[in-house]
C-alpha cells in the first residue's frame, strides 16, 4: 500500500511539473507576441547590394535645423523639431520657436496638439505680423506592427518627404554616448524587392490610379526587403529632477538593419498601441495615395510578405 501511495505522489509530482512548464510556455509566447505584432522572416547579409535596393529620404537636410537653435538652448524637443520641419517647407513665413514641451513619447493625440502649435502664433505673415496656419495637418495612426512601420514610413516619405516620429528604444550600437532613447524621427527608410531588378515603389505599384490597384499590386508583389532604416534619436535627460523630455541626438548614427529595427520598435509600455506621426500636405482622399487608410492598408499587405535584413553582427 506505502509502495503504491509513493508512485501516486510521484505521478502527481510529474503532472504539475508538466503543468508549469505548459505555463511558462504559454506566458513566454504571451510576452513575445507581446513584444511584437508579429514574427516577420529574416533574411541573411546580402553578398552585393540588391540591385532594386532603393533609400527613401525625407526632403529635409538635419543640417539646417541649426539654424533654428534658441540661443539658450542646445537642442530640441520633438515638438520644436516638428515645427521646425513645418518652417522649412514653408520658408517664406516668419517663425517664432515655440517653448519646451518635454514630450516623453509620442502618443496618442499629438496630431491635435501639433495643429495647435501651428495655429497658435508659431508661424506669421513677415509684412503684416498676422498669424498664419501653414496648409497641411499633422496625422498620426497606430502601427503595431515594426514591418508594417518601416513600409508605412517609406511609402509616406516617398510620397510626401515628411519625417516620421514613433517611439524607439535606442539601439545601444549606434549610439556611442550611451543615452537611453524612446522616441525616433525617421531620416530614410532602404528597401529592395526580392529576385527583382526594379525599384520597390515601381514593383509594388505604390502609384497606382486607384485605391483597388494599388492594393491589388501590393498582393501580387514580390516580397520586400527592409534592408535598413536611418533614424535620428531624442534622448532622455533627467531635467531639473522633475521629469525628461527628448532632444535629437547625433544624426550621424549609421542606419540599423531590418531584423534591429523588429526588436527596438517599440514603446515604454510593451502592451501599449503604437503611434506614427507624420505630416502630409492637405490630402485629397479623391487620389489613393493620398489616403492615409489606404496607404496603410496597403503596408499592412506588403508587410505580410516582408523580409527583415539581418547584418552579420546580428547572427548568432
Amino acid at each position: 500500500m506505502l509502495k503504491e501511495t509513493k508512485w501516486i505522489w510521484i505521478m502527481k509530482f510529474n503532472e504539475l511539473k508538466n503543468i508549469k512548464a505548459g505555463l511558462m510556455a504559454v506566458l513566454i509566447f504571451v510576452l513575445c507576441n507581446a513584444a511584437t505584432a508579429r514574427d516577420t522572416p529574416h533574411i541573411g547579409p546580402a553578398v552585393k547590394p540588391p540591385s532594386s535596393m532603393t533609400e527613401y529620404c525625407t526632403g529635409y537636410d538635419h543640417d539646417a535645423y541649426t539654424d533654428f537653435i534658441p540661443t539658450d538652448e542646445s537642442e530640441y524637443d520633438y515638438y520644436q523639431h516638428a515645427m521646425v520641419w513645418k518652417h522649412l517647407v514653408n520658408s517664406g513665413l516668419g517663425f517664432d520657436m515655440p517653448s519646451w514641451s518635454f514630450p516623453l513619447g509620442v502618443s496618442q493625440g499629438d496630431e491635435a496638439i501639433l495643429d495647435q502649435l501651428e495655429a497658435g502664433g508659431v508661424f506669421y505673415d513677415q509684412s503684416t505680423g498676422a498669424t498664419v496656419d501653414p496648409s497641411g495637418q499633422w496625422n498620426e495612426v497606430v502601427i503595431n506592427d515594426p514591418a508594417t512601420a518601416a513600409i508605412f514610413a517609406a511609402i509616406s516619405i516617398w510620397a510626401w518627404s515628411t519625417p516620421v516620429y514613433f517611439n524607439f528604444q535606442n539601439v545601444p550600437t549606434t549610439n556611442p554616448q550611451g543615452l537611453s532613447s524612446m522616441l525616433a524621427v525617421t531620416h530614410c527608410v532602404t528597401l529592395s524587392v526580392e529576385n527583382s531588378t526594379t525599384p520597390p515603389h515601381i514593383a509594388c505599384g505604390w502609384d497606382a490610379a486607384s485605391a483597388e490597384d494599388m492594393a491589388i499590386q501590393a498582393m501580387n508583389c514580390p516580397g520586400l526587403i527592409i534592408e535598413n532604416v536611418s533614424m535620428s534619436y531624442f534622448t532622455d535627460y533627467i531635467f531639473s529632477g522633475v521629469g525628461s523630455y527628448y532632444t535629437e541626438a547625433d544624426p550621424s548614427y549609421p542606419p540599423i538593419d531590418g531584423a534591429l529595427f523588429e526588436v527596438h520598435y517599440t514603446d515604454i509600455n510593451i502592451n501599449a498601441d503604437r503611434y506614427v506621426v507624420i505630416d502630409p500636405p492637405a490630402l485629397d482622399t479623391d487620389t489613393p495615395l493620398n489616403d492615409l487608410q489606404n496607404i496603410l492598408e496597403v503596408s499592412e499587405i506588403l508587410a505580410a510578405n516582408a523580409k527583415l535584413r539581418t547584418a552579420v553582427s546580428d547572427q548568432h
